[in-house]
């Protein structure tokens, strides 16, 4: 299932850039998202022009359709950004802890862009939540995809304030 979702920031493209590739921008969004309990960064590497960041995240409550299929008591995922820094534009996955027999039917795979125009930059997220069930995969991509309006919504925001 793909869902697109495009927001404007009065901002140059640098600052945004900054602000998105800044460790200290993933706490902030945990302070502001009903979903995340905590986010922090992993590690950080340049691999030529890319910057490779790995973040991982907690969420604030665990849904129950979620409850049997996690390793550990608390749904938590990782976050692999493979980001171009002469491009502006970077690729995301996104790696739950799921119990080994569930992670090989769960994909979250996505690209995110900045692209400027007389000063204001938008930022384009495209994402795509597959989950290989025959019977209740469909309803678990909803279940994923339904804050995720929101949740970039509140990302935009907080790359407004950080730029400002």
């Amino acid at each position: 299932m793909r869902r697109s979702y495009r927001h404007r920031i009065e901002a140059p493209l640098e600052a945004v850039e900054r602000a998105v590739l800044d460790p200290a921008t993933l706490p902030a969004l945990a302070a502001r998202l009903p979903e995340v309990g905590a986010a922090r960064e992993l590690e950080r590497h340049r691999e030529g022009q890319l910057l490779v960041r790995v973040a991982w995240f907690e969420a604030r409550h665990t849904p129950p359709l979620f409850g049997r299929v996690i390793e550990g008591d608390r749904l938590a995922w990782r976050e692999e950004v493979r980001w171009d820094l002469d491009a502006h534009r970077g690729t995301v996955r996104v790696i739950p802890n799921l119990v080994p027999r569930r992670a090989a039917v769960f994909r979250c795979e996505g690209t995110y862009a900045l692209v400027e125009d007389d000063g204001v930059t938008e930022r384009r997220c495209d994402l795509d939540v597959r989950v290989a069930l025959a019977v209740m995969g469909r309803t678990v991509e909803r279940v994923v995809l339904a804050p995720m309006a929101s949740h970039f919504r509140v990302e935009a925001e907080v790359l407004r304030e950080l730029t400002r």
